[in-house]
Formats: C-alpha cells, sequence, structure tokens
C-alpha cells in the first residue's frame, strides 16, 4: 500500500529495461507488465494488480492567447493488459486569455468634403470599432488625406484655429482635430493646412473594473394616502461604476416596503336585490317585496351610505276571494193594508250590497219586514135606511137603502154604504090589441 501511495503522490514510474533473461522484482502487491521493443528489448514496469488511474497531469497551455478558449489535462490507465478503468482519459475547460481581443474595425467611411478648395486641404474617413467591452481595435479609427492641392489664385489670410474636438478614444491611442478658416477674396486661397489632428489618450486602457452597490437610500412616501401601499427605496451601481467590461452590480437596484396608511373611506353598495317574497294575500290583489342591503361593502371610514330604497314593491293578483253577500238599506214602507182597526205594512231590502259572489255566503236574516199600521178602531156606519121603491111597477126590479159614515175620511168606514135587494110586484098585464 506505502508503495502504491508512493507512486500517486510522485507520479513515478518505474520503467526498466531489461534482458529478456532479466528479472524486474516489485513490491507492494504489485505486479511486473513487459513490452518487447523493436530492438528486441523488453521495457517492464511495475503496475497494479486492478486496472488504476494515474493522477491527472498538468494542464495544456489555453488555446487562444486572448478572450476565451480551452485547456486539456490528461491521466492514463495503469494496470493488467486489457484492463479498463471507468472514466474518461481527459478534462476539458474552458480559460481566459491574458489580455482581452482586439476588436475588429468596419470599413472606412466615405471622405469628408476638403477644407480646401484649391492650394491643398485635408479630408478625413472614419471607421467604427466593434469590440467586446473593455477591449478596443489596433489602428486608428480616423484617417487625414490631403486635397484640392492645386495652386490658388492669390494669398488669403487663415483665422485662429478652433479647439480640438474630443479625443475619437479614452484610452490605448485616438486622435483629436482642430480647423482653422481661410478669409480670402474670390479666386484667392490660403497657404497652409485648415485642418491638424493629433494623437491623444495614448495611456494603455485599464483592466475592467466590477460595479460594486451604492448604500441604500432612505425610503420614499408611502405610494397612497390611505389604505396599504408600497415605500420605495434605491441604490445605484457606482461605488464604483462598471468600467472597461467590468461586470454589472449583481441584486436589484430597488426596495420595496408595504406600508399602512388611515383607512380609506369606502362608500356603501348595494347587494343584488333578493327574490320577491310571497303574495301578501291568498286570493285578490295583494303585494309582494324584494329587498337588498348596504353591504357590497358596508360604508366604512367615513364612506357615504347606499343612495336609493332598500325595498320594491311589486302589485300581485291570486284567485278572486269569496264575497259574502251585504244587504242594501231597507225601503220605505208600503201603504197599510187597511185604512183603520189594525192592519200590516211591508218593507224590503236587497242581498246586493255586495250580492254573494265566488262561493261567498248569502245574506243572513229576511229580505221583508212587517209591522201594524192604523191600529185606530173603524167608525161605525149609520143605521140602514129604508129601501127605495122598486124599479119596477111591475115584474122583477130592484130596490136601494143607504147608510152614512159618520167621519170626514169615508174610506175608513169599513164596507160599503149601500144595499140592493131584488123587488117584484107582480107580473105586467098585456096591453089591449
Amino acid at each position: 500500500m506505502n508503495t502504491l501511495l508512493l507512486f500517486f503522490v510522485c507520479m513515478v514510474v518505474l520503467v526498466i529495461q531489461r534482458t529478456q533473461s532479466e528479472v524486474l522484482h516489485c513490491s507492494g502487491g504489485w505486479v511486473q507488465q513487459c513490452n518487447l521493443d523493436a530492438n528486441h528489448k523488453i521495457h517492464c514496469i511495475c503496475v497494479p494488480t486492478t486496472p488504476t488511474w494515474t493522477p491527472w497531469g498538468e494542464w495544456t497551455s489555453c488555446t487562444v492567447t486572448c478572450g476565451e478558449g480551452n485547456h486539456t489535462r490528461y491521466r492514463s490507465c495503469i494496470g493488467p493488459r486489457n484492463g479498463k478503468c471507468v472514466g474518461p482519459t481527459e478534462d476539458t475547460q474552458t480559460c481566459a486569455g491574458m489580455t482581452l481581443c482586439p476588436g475588429t474595425w468596419g470599413n472606412w467611411g466615405a471622405y469628408k468634403e476638403c477644407s480646401q478648395t484649391c492650394g491643398g486641404g485635408l479630408q478625413i474617413r472614419s471607421r467604427n470599432c466593434s469590440a467586446e467591452n473593455g477591449s478596443f481595435c489596433v489602428g486608428d479609427s480616423i484617417s487625414v488625406s490631403t486635397c484640392n492641392t492645386q495652386i490658388c489664385p492669390g494669398p488669403g489670410v487663415w483665422g485662429k484655429w478652433s479647439a480640438y474636438t474630443d479625443c475619437s478614444k479614452t484610452c490605448g491611442g485616438g486622435l483629436r482635430t482642430r480647423s482653422r478658416n481661410c478669409s480670402a477674396e474670390s479666386g484667392s486661397f490660403c497657404i497652409g493646412d485648415s485642418l491638424q489632428s493629433a494623437t491623444c489618450n495614448t495611456q494603455k486602457c485599464p483592466g475592467p473594473v466590477d460595479g460594486v452597490w451604492s448604500a441604500w437610500g432612505s425610503f420614499g412616501a408611502c405610494s397612497v394616502t390611505c389604505g396599504t401601499g408600497i415605500r420605495f427605496r434605491t441604490r445605484s451601481c457606482s461605488n464604483p461604476a462598471p468600467t472597461n467590461g467590468g461586470s454589472d452590480c449583481s441584486g436589484h437596484s430597488e426596495d420595496a416596503v408595504i406600508c399602512t396608511e388611515q383607512l380609506c373611506p369606502v362608500d356603501g353598495g348595494w347587494s343584488e336585490w333578493s327574490g320577491y317574497s310571497h303574495c301578501s294575500v291568498t286570493c285578490g290583489n295583494g303585494f309582494k317585496i324584494r329587498r337588498r342591503t348596504c353591504t357590497n361593502p358596508q360604508p366604512s371610514g367615513g364612506g357615504a351610505d347606499c343612495v336609493g330604497v332598500n325595498e320594491q314593491g311589486l302589485l300581485c293578483t291570486k284567485q278572486a276571494c269569496p264575497v259574502d253577500g251585504g244587504w242594501s238599506v231597507w225601503s220605505d214602507y208600503k201603504q197599510c193594508s187597511v185604512s183603520c182597526g189594525g192592519g200590516h205594512r211591508l218593507r224590503h231590502r236587497s242581498c246586493d250590497n255586495p250580492p254573494p259572489s265566488y262561493g261567498g255566503q248569502d245574506c243572513p236574516g229576511n229580505s221583508t219586514e212587517s209591522e201594524m199600521c192604523n191600529i185606530s178602531p173603524c167608525p161605525d156606519w149609520s143605521t140602514w135606511g129604508t129601501y127605495s121603491a122598486c124599479s119596477k111597477s111591475c115584474g122583477a126590479g130592484f130596490r136601494y137603502r143607504f147608510r152614512t159614515c159618520p167621519v170626514q175620511n169615508k174610506t175608513l168606514c169599513i164596507g160599503l154604504n149601500y144595499q140592493y135587494a131584488s123587488c117584484d110586484l107582480g107580473a105586467c098585464s098585456e096591453p089591449f090589441g
């Protein structure tokens, strides 16, 4: 076991070239494994009795000198012939070059207008650099060329140089330019250049700087004036800010907490109408009611009550109700049956106030009523007078007698005031022929 441990730590492989008759002695449970080379020499090593990986070797150089590439390390499987170790023989990982890869220039743009119409001027063209954050392109982004070199008709006077423009790069070497104007009569020119360029920011570009968060600011006001809202606070990735391709800050620039202010006024809202109740009557005309409540929502926090009514009525009609009959008022009494001596008179009423209907009861009692009348005694007739003479002097005839009623109202006396009787004074004689 000590020999095996020494093998893995020191990565020593014992290779001994021996003649065919020579013998290699292995210890610690290892065995000899030999191969014959082209010169008929035997190469022997001590190997473990089971397939075993050697320790990983050193990493190879990165496949790139800038940007991102790969590097690899290897190991070997040793042990009995035809034995196999479990796992790969190589391990590959990504690696970064020593520097950022330079960017790539785009095509040159067209030259701008010449700075002079004659006497030699300058014209500029530019190109753009496509590079990763913090990287740069090798070379200049601005190219200056002479133009309109023909001689001008006469000399002019230069104005003052303008201030230099901003540098085309912040580091790694760029260009800045300045210009001046020529004051000359028509057809004349100024001697010299109207445009000058100079290198700038030649210092080496620094490496990437990762951003770091600033301290949190104070929480702002609550987002609502009543109820539940949110308060925010912020921080910025500026301590320092990421530069030259450095990483942005990890995390959020904004933080929030819940805030609760005074209760908001909530105006009441009506619930849905309930269904209508049963009709208030079982027959005839009635009404039914539906209701709603001010609970959707209930007014709170000083909110207004619901506007409107909480009940609504609706007429309803059932089957006709039984109507019991009712008596009309009594009529006046009719004329007495006699004018004196006690009689009766009647009065009537009708069961029509209202008449019985839809199974209602008839009127109780009688429809007629009588009472005594003219109960004073009737006056007596005088005695009968004597009969009158017979109405005929012969043959059958009749005769009358009369009596008188002693009161002025003759109708109070009962009976007739006359009587008649037959009379016959004998056969009448025949006249003589």
